[in-house]
């Protein structure tokens, strides 16, 4: 599920995971390794913080979506779909 508050170009919803390509990964380790550093360690919202950590290496969110252009993945069980 994509949000567009607190995170201009907005975020993913946490909670059900992350698919990251292997670059997007790179860079989001360069981001938190940088001596000067601004990705939290701790506390916030988890999947703010990897939003706002991953902008600071040029990384965004994109949709994943099937041939008949349906989402891939959600974040509620399935049963609350019905």
């Amino acid at each position: 599920m994509e949000v567009y508050v607190n995170v201009p170009k907005g975020y993913h919803s946490g909670g059900a995971s992350y698919v990251l390509s292997r670059e997007s990964l790179r860079r989001f380790y360069e981001a938190d390794k940088h001596p000067n550093s601004t990705c939290r360690a701790d506390g916030g919202s988890e999947d703010i913080e990897i939003a706002k950590c991953l902008r600071t290496k040029d990384v965004y969110m994109g949709k994943s979506l099937d041939r008949q252009n349906r989402e891939l993945f959600h974040p509620l069980p399935y049963i609350s779909h019905f």
